[in-house]
């Protein structure tokens, strides 16, 4: 009897344990690889990626980071630029990644699943008869620090981290953990993800290690050397809401603070918290995302034969109000450019069919929407919107600036903003977050809402951007680049009040 009771939780023990590795098996996630391995993937670099001559005359090298996801199937799409050198490099290295043929999909257990990828290239790229990388240690008498320590870089990533919408959406949260060298001086190379979470948390996470500036590099026997180092970077919808909060909270103080001072001016009191409320907003999308609303654009668009003759091209902007039940109404142009063009925008805005509406707090509400229309569509001038989007840089060594510095650009705003009366009348206050790209001859393009407040706001500040004289244009490595900036404009009713009154 003893004997099969022993035999029997020897047995359950087993199963259990084969259950337990099965179950392991089945979570554990492969990454993603190229078919034959990196040694193919190197050839297929070497065979198919060109040295730009622009980037040979200036004598830049370097490596250039592109992220991309891998699908089921082993295709690679949503090829982005995550860190370039200039030069024509960043263009190539997605061109170049672009071409590649299937890879072998990653794997949770055995199922074939999507997953993210980060791909260094370098250019030029390494010749066989090139000296050997110097050693990469794993562990170090001094291990690298970020400068100003723990505190400091957890802060870094604290303020510059944005918690992607869609990871929002679906409820994604976790750990993804980035891979990196520190070199000798400090810099961060070789950036790769080592195990992502999705929902575009492991771009976000890979694009602020590659904006990190530069470390205090480990060191051995008191030299300082190459050395490998793993960061784990953590997307919390619990924090993000606290976060959240905590900011609503400090507005909200500031914000009784402001209507306690303006109504000793006169102004009404219970001004409601529109920050609040923006935090709590989601605007409305074209029904199929951008990507079905350009595609709409390129379908409907006729470039005017008054533009062909007069040679006129550029950007119209127009405003629109979407219905809480989806449907497009007081169609406007905000800035056109003649030729029949702006005619044109309106023909085809008023043909759309129905988007998801704007929301708050789960309700539809109506929302106005501000969209920009090239004319001609790229395709007519033989380009491709991957390629304006790739050169469009996030980081850079020399920042846009406003001419006469920020001082003067907070003085063309006062000069120049309207507070709508509108928002007067309701007490809508607050900041609106417009973004641009600040192009190479400084001229600012692609403008967009990003946050509003309504009442009117969204579209003044809109306005007072288009207005705005050329920057002076961001650097890279001495040359000018295309720079994407975000700029706070805010409505205060009691500084509205202030002016009023001199």
């Amino acid at each position: 009897m003893k004997t099969a009771v022993q035999i029997l939780v020897f047995v359950f023990i087993g199963v259990a344990t084969m259950n337990t590795a099965k179950a392991q098996q089945e979570d554990t996630i492969f990454p993603p690889r190229y078919i034959g391995g990196e040694e193919a993937r190197l050839r297929f670099l070497k065979s198919n990626l060109v040295y730009p001559q622009e980037a040979q005359d200036e004598g830049i090298t370097g490596t250039v980071y592109v992220f991309f996801i891998v699908n089921e199937d082993g295709n690679v799409e949503q090829v982005e630029l995550l860190r370039g050198i200039g030069g024509g490099c960043d263009e190539e290295a997605v061109r170049v990644a672009k071409m590649m043929p299937r890879w072998q999909p990653g794997k949770r257990g055995e199922k074939e699943i999507q997953r993210s990828y980060i791909m260094p290239i370098k250019f030029p790229l390494p010749n066989p008869d090139d000296p050997i990388e110097e050693e990469i240690f794993m562990r170090t008498e001094q291990p690298p620090k970020y400068l100003g320590g723990e505190e400091a870089r957890l802060k870094f990533i604290q303020t510059n981290l944005v918690y992607p919408q869609e990871a929002r959406e679906k409820g994604i949260q976790g750990t993804v953990y980035i891979g990196f060298v520190v070199e000798k001086d400090g810099s961060i190379e070789q950036i790769h993800l080592l195990k992502g979470i999705s929902g575009d948390c492991d771009k976000e996470a890979a694009r602020i290690v590659s904006m990190m500036p530069k470390w205090s590099p480990g060191s051995n026997r008191g030299k300082e050397v190459n050395v490998r180092y793993t960061m784990p970077i953590k997307f919390d919808l619990a924090a993000e809401k606290e976060k959240e909060r905590m900011k609503a909270k400090q507005e909200k103080k500031k914000q009784k603070k402001n209507n306690k001072k303006a109504s000793t001016s006169g102004v009404a009191k219970n001004v409601p918290n529109s920050k609040s409320l923006a935090e709590l907003e989601q605007p409305p999308r074209y029904i199929g995302g951008d990507k079905a609303r350009l595609e709409f654009l390129r379908e409907n668009l006729v470039y005017p034969q008054e533009a062909k003759e007069k040679g006129i091209q550029g950007t119209v902007y127009v405003e629109f109000i979407v219905g809480k039940d989806g449907s497009l109404s007081d169609v406007k142009v905000l800035r056109g450019i003649g030729g029949g063009c702006d005619e044109e925008a309106i023909r085809v805005v008023t043909m759309m069919p129905k988007w998801y509406p704007g929301k708050r707090e789960e309700k539809e509400v109506q929302r106005p929407y501000i969209m920009s229309i090239e004319f001609p569509m790229l395709e007519e001038r033989g380009e491709s919107d991957e390629l304006i989007e790739e050169e469009l840089i996030m980081v850079v060594e020399q920042v846009p600036k406003y001419p006469g510095g920020d001082e003067a650009r907070l003085k063309f705003i006062q000069e120049n903003l309207i507070y709508p009366q509108e928002a007067k009348d309701n007490g809508i206050q607050g900041t609106v977050y417009v973004g641009f790209a600040v192009e190479k001859d400084g001229s600012i393009g692609q403008v967009r809402l990003l946050r509003g407040i309504g009442g009117g706001c969204d579209t003044e500040a809109v306005r007072v951007v288009l207005m705005m004289p050329n920057w002076e244009p961001a650097q890279q490595r001495g040359k000018m680049v295309r720079c994407q900036y975000n700029m706070p404009i805010k409505f205060d009713l009691a500084a509205e009040k202030e002016k009023n009154n001199e």
